[in-house]
């Protein structure tokens, strides 16, 4: 190649983007950027598939028509799946070349729960330093808070998700830059869940002031109940829920540094998301319904967060 042609190149100007400006301060660009948690990119797989790296990359049941269904079902007893495939290894101890499936962000074939969760994490920690410094005109307050609780749960659920499968982990609250620090010491496992348990407790303020503890209506049969276009995003009772949850591992013999405190700790927890959940409306479908929670229905009235 000539000098003159790679001047040619090198001279083109880059294709044409929204400046951070343009993002942040239009609150409707803003949410698409927050949104990348739920919708993700895609990637071109085999058979001409189209997966999507998005948050139900950590969803238990994740199947999206790949019958080798590379998840954290992959960790539950085999029966769940019907039938054993390679990537079962990964229940006898077995880390080899199929770990690479939930760290690769490019595996047509994966379900990228690594690269996930720290992309996941740091949008939730742009996202929560822009929203301190933005003035968007006719936007609810409501909508605002709403989008900062959701910040601050999928930051606790992020960090959860790569707890369960690496352990402790560094509990990331701000924007890494080019400069900082990057070699961060992992916390201690009481220390990871009790980071988690507080974002919660944040994201809960913040979904009562929304008035987001449920998204549809919670009467039964009338309208707008199971019907909101936003019944992907979780809600008040979700955090409750999550928090309960957390607080169950921190009390758990594995992770348990306090003693019987954190199953008390843990038993209050569960029980507010239970009152919670009462007061919002949920309740257990009846067992001759329980199926529908499966068949049939995109959300049913026993689902807090779906």
């Amino acid at each position: 190649m000539t000098n003159s042609s790679c001047e040619k190149y090198l001279d083109k100007a880059p294709e044409s983007t929204f400046t951070e400006s343009e993002v942040f301060s239009n609150y409707d660009n803003f949410k698409k950027f927050f949104d990348f948690i739920y919708y993700g990119s895609t990637i071109q797989g085999t058979s001409n598939r189209v997966e999507k790296n998005n948050i139900a990359t950590t969803f238990n049941l994740y199947i999206a028509g790949w019958p080798r269904k590379w998840s954290f079902e992959q960790l539950t007893e085999l029966a769940d799946l019907g039938r054993i495939r390679d990537n079962h290894s990964i229940k006898a101890g077995t880390m080899g070349s199929n770990i690479d499936l939930f760290v690769n962000a490019n595996s047509s074939d994966g379900r990228p729960v690594l690269p996930w969760a720290f992309k996941t994490i740091r949008i939730c920690n742009i996202a929560l330093e822009k929203i301190k410094i933005q003035s968007w005109q006719g936007v609810a307050h409501e909508d605002i808070d709403d989008l900062t609780a959701q910040a601050y749960f999928i930051r606790a659920y992020a960090h959860f998700c790569l707890f369960r499968l690496w352990g402790p982990m560094p509990y990331i609250k701000k924007v890494i830059g080019g400069y900082d620090q990057w070699d961060i010491p992992r916390l201690t496992k009481h220390e990871t869940l009790m980071n988690m348990a507080a974002d919660l407790d944040t994201a809960i303020i913040y979904y009562k002031k929304a008035n987001r503890m449920r998204r549809d209506n919670p009467i039964v049969g009338a309208p707008g109940h199971l019907n909101h276009p936003d019944m992907f995003r979780p809600n008040g009772v979700a955090a409750m829920a999550l928090k309960g949850r957390i607080l169950l591992y921190a009390a758990s013999p594995l992770n348990n540094e306090l003693g019987v405190s954190e199953w008390q700790d843990a038993a209050v927890a569960n029980w507010e998301a239970i009152q919670s959940a009462l007061q919002n409306g949920y309740a257990l479908l009846t067992k001759d319904n329980y199926k529908l929670n499966y068949v049939g229905n995109n959300y049913t009235n026993e689902q807090l967060w779906g």
